[in-house]
């Protein structure tokens, strides 16, 4: 008898794929570049600037390597759930990098970063886990 794959449920891949990836993407983009704006229009300068700017433009290239995990994903390349993971690890870095970047400045703390990097975390180990119980879709 020849073993049968178990039958794959698309509706949360396709969701992840066609959404819920897109929409981190976008995101990061957006709100990277609202805070470089910010921060060059309140008038930060030298080092804060620079941290401002450096933080925010790697929460962009971010974005932008969301939409290639996306594409990984949808070709179901055996490297995709690392990627995603590591996507979500590094949200969750840039986001603690944002709160330390608040208390330097002197902002007021937004403690939504915080909270922001555990989900990124959690959810990240939740696909990973997702994609990794199902090798059977991955081919390299």
């Amino acid at each position: 008898m020849s073993e049968q794959q178990p039958k794959f449920h698309k509706w949360f891949h396709n969701a992840l794929i066609y959404f819920f990836l897109w929409m981190f993407a976008a995101f990061a983009v957006l709100y990277g570049a609202k805070i470089i704006y910010e921060g060059q229009m309140n008038g930060y300068h030298g080092t804060e600037l620079a941290l401002i700017v450096v933080v925010n433009a790697l929460l962009i290239l971010l974005g932008l390597f969301t939409v290639k995990v996306r594409f990984d994903l949808a070709a179901f390349r055996e490297k995709a759930p690392k990627e995603l993971l590591g996507a979500c690890i590094a949200g969750a870095v840039l986001c603690l990098a944002n709160y330390w970047i608040e208390d330097y400045t002197g902002d007021d703390f937004n403690r939504s970063f915080i909270t922001t990097a555990v989900i990124l975390v959690c959810w990240g180990i939740a696909l990973y886990r997702y994609y990794h119980d199902r090798p059977y879709l991955f081919k390299e």
